[in-house]
């Protein structure tokens, strides 16, 4: 049963926008789905009619990418911790920014397929495109300032710190992907996957 929630004070309507966004996620966190996350199951969530979403957000759309935006955040806030956490070696700090991509990839597996599966944010929403990509950008360059380090301390081969950080990336990914299916136990450890990986671009 829905709750009853009584009115925001007048100038409070911000607080009502990040208790829908908060709903949606915890939509997410239950069902792992995106397809899940409907304005009217939020609405009834946080105890508002349906038509008090659209006061904040346009359509399911907006929503969505606005749960993106807020998780996108998270999860590089998280990777960057980690990262800061282990210091000025390039290749511990690597290794630390990798384990905290996968560790949120299998916490929040909902959040991990609206932000990296098929779109929720269609190309002809450019306004909502450039919101979440925004900060999709700014988890992704952190990677890439990593494989930098790493090549300008002699850690890895003079190669593109870009191209190292998206085969890396690729490899995170795949790893996300089919750890949550059946073939997951043929995986070897994703410290294994990343060593190797990291053994090919070392200097020869």
């Amino acid at each position: 049963m829905a709750r009853v929630r009584s009115k925001n004070p007048r100038g409070r309507g911000a607080e009502l926008r990040g208790e829908l966004v908060a709903a949606a996620n915890a939509v997410l966190d239950e069902t792992g789905d995106p397809s899940s996350v409907t304005v009217r199951g939020v609405a009834g969530a946080v105890g508002v009619a349906p038509n008090a979403v659209y006061l904040h957000f346009a359509d399911r759309e907006e929503l969505l990418a606005a749960v993106m935006v807020d998780r996108f955040t998270e999860f590089g806030d998280r990777i960057r911790a980690a990262v800061d956490a282990a210091g000025a070696d390039a290749l511990a700090a690597l290794r630390a920014g990798h384990r905290a991509y996968i560790d949120f990839a299998l916490e929040h597996p909902g959040h991990y397929r609206l932000l990296f599966g098929p779109g929720e944010v269609r190309p002809e929403r450019p306004d909502l495109a450039e919101q979440v990509l925004s900060v999709a950008f700014a988890a992704f360059e952190l990677c890439v300032g990593l494989c930098r380090r790493g090549v300008e301390a002699d850690v890895f081969a003079p190669v593109d710190p870009e191209q190292l950080a998206r085969s890396i990336w690729a490899m995170e990914h795949g790893y996300a992907d089919l750890a949550r299916t059946e073939r997951g136990g043929l995986l070897p450890d994703p410290d294994t996957i990343l060593d190797t990986i990291l053994a090919a671009a070392a200097p020869r």
